[in-house]
């Protein structure tokens, strides 16, 4: 089993202006405040923060919108109260020690594995690469090799693609840099080629490869997501060439995929 660890997203709070300027520590240390009220309240308008805070309601205001923006508060009506938002949910539920990444998935990926008898894994994104952080193999040739702890290009392999899908245009090019990486073979996608791949993979919910990190296999993946919409993880499973190659083939092993990404992503957000 997973014995490693995971990263989980990175929540942005708004950029004021540069660090060392005392306006940037009073502005952050009251943008925490709003968020530690709203935390322990659950809901609270412009006047209650405003009041709270010693802030004029324009100040507040904006704080709130700031909140807003991060995904750290939403505003169902207008005019209505702010609530909590996903963003702080999602840190509730990565803070809580009942059930953290691989506590969700493992269960996953052994069905997965004893459903389709093949080796299944699961990656996580770090900067630019996919890394593999569980993974449980089928080899019947004999002289099993684990891929734990292999990193890839995110672009160059089916569940780095997976997940790379759920981002945004403007995500994957912070990730990736003005101009993708070039693959293993040499070659370098424009961002128009990699743009419409993910947006392909985005529609149908799952990624696939051809010999891309193995020229003996083929791997379809589909990403885990936490309730922001931000990918966690992609499960994958790898299959010889022999009985991964038409789309037929690939057509038949996504659901399956699919249905175990989606069980991860129920038992992440507190499900069963």
């Amino acid at each position: 089993m997973w014995n490693g660890s995971f990263h989980p997203p990175q929540i942005r709070l708004p950029m004021l202006c540069p660090t060392g300027d005392a306006d940037v520590v009073s502005s952050s240390r009251v943008t925490l405040q709003a968020v530690n009220l709203i935390a322990e309240r659950g809901e609270i308008t412009v006047k209650e923060l405003a009041r709270a805070l010693g802030l004029a309601p324009s100040t507040a205001h904006r704080i709130l919108k700031d909140c807003e923006a991060c995904g750290f508060v939403r505003q169902d009506e207008p005019r209505g109260p702010y609530v909590r938002g996903p963003a702080m949910l999602e840190i509730a539920l990565l803070a809580s020690r009942s059930l953290r990444l691989r506590d969700a998935i493992a269960p996953v990926l052994q069905e997965l594995f004893e459903e389709v008898d093949d080796t299944v894994g699961v990656l996580i994104l770090e900067g630019r690469t996919a890394r593999v952080v569980q993974s449980l193999t089928v080899d019947r040739a004999g002289g099993s090799v684990s891929r734990v702890g292999w990193t890839f290009l995110a672009h160059s392999v089916a569940g780095g693609r997976a997940m790379l899908a759920v981002e945004s245009r403007e995500q994957r090019r912070r990730r990736l840099g003005p101009v993708p990486p070039p693959l293993a073979d040499g070659t370098r996608p424009t961002w128009d080629q990699l743009d419409r791949d993910l947006d392909s993979v985005r529609q149908r919910g799952w990624a696939y490869g051809i010999s891309q990190s193995d020229p003996s296999t083929g791997v379809v993946a589909a990403a885990v997501c936490l309730a922001t919409g931000d990918p966690i993880a992609a499960l994958s499973v790898l299959r010889p060439r022999s009985r991964l190659s038409t789309r037929g083939e690939v057509d038949s092993l996504a659901p399956h995929v699919v249905a175990a990404a989606n069980r991860a992503q129920s038992r992440l957000r507190g499900g069963e």
